[in-house]
Formats: structure tokens, C-alpha cells, sequence
């Protein structure tokens, strides 16, 4: 949850209002979370596809609302960020998603990280 309430108060990235975190939140009596963490060249790619593949094999398609984080630095794009957030929408096609990210440089190893938080009902 630290990182979806971080991005509520982020200076440096695209914030999540929090009407649009309790709309998503709302859409179910079940909740699965999935992090994703990489170093790689395709960082960004590397980590979502981690936290979706770990949603998944949890909660499988009873996904019915997406938070997601994505924190890492600066040299991201625009296009790198919007292929990397269309990953989980092609999988969960129904569900209500609201993303943020989070630019940081200062005192970080590089690496991208992802945190998905699911709410959907039971199978």
C-alpha cells in the first residue's frame, strides 16, 4: 500500500487522486498484490510483466479493479511508460485501472520497480 499512497503525494511523476484509488479499491471483496523488480535494459517491461505473471497466478481473471505503481528513474520515456501500463489492461480487459508513477534519480540502484494491487471477487 506504501507505494500507492506514495504516488498520492509524489512531486516528481503522475500522481493518483484518491477518489480514483477508492473507486478502484471498491470493486471487490478480494485483494492480490504483485511486485515486479528489475535492473535490466527493458527494466520497465521486465517488472510489469513480473507483477502481472505473480497477479495472475493468484487471482487469475477475477481482476475487476488495477492499481498499479511504477517507480524507477528519471530516463524512462513517455512511450516506454505507455507500452509498459498496457500490459496488465490486455490481460484484465474489464477492470477498472488507475496507474501512477514515481521519477527518482536521488540515491536509487537503478532499478524499476511495479506494484499491482487487484480487487476483484472470489472465482
Amino acid at each position: 500500500m506504501e507505494a500507492v499512497i506514495g504516488l498520492m503525494h509524489t512531486e516528481h511523476g503522475m500522481n493518483l487522486d484518491f477518489d480514483k484509488v477508492n473507486d478502484v479499491l471498491s470493486q471487490g471483496d478480494r485483494m492480490w498484490v504483485g511486485i515486479g523488480e528489475s535492473y535490466a535494459e527493458n527494466a520497465a517491461e521486465e517488472a510489469m510483466r513480473a507483477a502481472v505473471s505473480m497477479l495472475f497466478d493468484e487471482a487469475g481473471t477475477s481482476v475487476q479493479g488495477l492499481l498499479g505503481s511504477l517507480s524507477g528513474p528519471c530516463k524512462m520515456d513517455i512511450a516506454q511508460l505507455s507500452k509498459v501500463a498496457s500490459i496488465p489492461c490486455s490481460i484484465w480487459k474489464d477492470a477498472q485501472y488507475a496507474w501512477g508513477m514515481k521519477m527518482d534519480d536521488d540515491g536509487r540502484d537503478g532499478a524499476v520497480r511495479v506494484v499491482l494491487i487487484a480487487v476483484g471477487s472470489a472465482s
